[in-house]
């Protein structure tokens, strides 16, 4: 095949363009990587707006999935608001469970976590929590289901505020 170009132009060419998809890539919108979802509950068919954040680091346990931090609500309520940890695997629990968090380096505070569903925990005071996401840099969750070893997991939560605007909304609509 012939070139219209000479092969070194077309090399630099290719090589800027490769640059320019990285940087495209890895720049952070100002929701940082969270995840906006909107669905219908069939049952009632209330709006359920959540937005979700993967886990940067799950230091425990490499055989767990990511674990996954969950805000949402649903039925243009407030008190339905949830904050929850998806953690990827059955809980093995009677319903509740101490987890330990700890907010950038501040003193590790421990709480008790509602079991929701087969794989979650959700916080006890959403508002408490989403007030503490909007000012935290690092969130840090240690949790240790019945008879298994403690996990544990880190979330860069950038762009919180931005990204909860439209679930914050939606409990006020």
């Amino acid at each position: 095949m012939i070139l219209p170009f000479p092969k070194a132009v077309v090399l630099v060419l290719l090589e800027a363009l490769a640059l320019l998809l990285l940087v495209a890539c890895s720049a952070t919108s100002p929701n940082g990587n969270w995840v906006l979802e909107e669905f219908v509950d069939p049952i009632d068919d209330s709006t359920i707006t959540q937005i979700t954040l993967e886990a940067s680091e799950n230091v425990s346990d490499a055989l767990w999935d990511v674990p996954m931090l969950i805000v949402g609500c649903s039925s243009e309520n407030l008190e339905n608001l949830l904050v929850a940890v998806d953690w990827g695997r059955h809980m093995r629990s009677d319903g509740l469970h101490i987890v330990e968090t700890r907010v950038d380096n501040e003193e590790p505070m421990m709480d008790t976590w509602d079991v929701i569903g087969d794989t979650s925990t959700a916080v006890s005071k959403p508002n408490e929590m989403t007030a503490i996401l909007t000012r935290a840099e690092k969130f840090t969750v240690r949790i240790s289901p019945l008879r298994e070893k403690p996990t544990t997991a880190v979330w860069y939560p950038v762009g919180f505020s931005q990204a909860y605007r439209p679930v914050f909304e939606a409990c006020y609509e």
